[in-house]
């Protein structure tokens, strides 16, 4: 299991994870009010922290989370950046599984890192020698089991990581 031990958003790797939360916020419309968010592995709490929106802050670090349970919660949007990686396959397809229960509608944003050559190095060079050590799907992998649930809304690159926003298929 890997535990969150280092905010991201400190130091110069903040630059990247700044741009990808500004991503998350931008695609989804998240800061127009009303919207009920849950941020499923939201490690210190950045998004709730940017938006005046509810935004229900879901982590399994029972020291950053706010809720013991997500599936009690109610929310129209679901941010899970970064996230995916660590779920083996059959687990992230009971999860979007589960998410369908809970509500058809859902909206989902997904940040996938590439975890390429240059992320790795990257990463190495800022001091996170085991950013990638926990990855149990591949970037291919979890693009694939995203594919086979949902429908692709909107799509944006940005740097080493993609930002999707999906809903599920019919």
């Amino acid at each position: 299991m890997y535990l969150l031990k280092k905010n991201y958003y400190d130091g110069i790797a903040g630059i990247y994870f700044e741009r990808t939360i500004n991503s998350i916020i931008k695609i989804g419309n998240l800061d127009r009010k009303g919207k009920k968010i849950l941020d499923f592995g939201c490690g210190y709490g950045i998004l709730k922290k940017k938006l005046k929106n509810k935004v229900y802050n879901y982590d399994i670090n029972p020291k950053l989370t706010e809720y013991k349970s997500w599936r009690k919660l109610k929310f129209d949007y679901i941010v899970i950046n970064q996230v995916l990686y660590l779920f083996h396959k059959k687990e992230l397809e009971r999860l979007l599984k589960d998410l369908k229960k809970i509500n058809p509608n859902l909206m989902l944003i997904v940040g996938i890192s590439y975890q390429n050559l240059l992320s790795k190095i990257l990463a190495f060079l800022l001091g996170y020698k085991k950013a990638h050590d926990f990855t149990k799907l591949s970037y291919k992998d979890q693009i694939n089991i995203l594919n086979k649930e949902c429908i692709l809304i909107k799509k944006k690159n940005n740097y080493l990581n993609t930002i999707l926003l999906l809903k599920f298929k019919e």
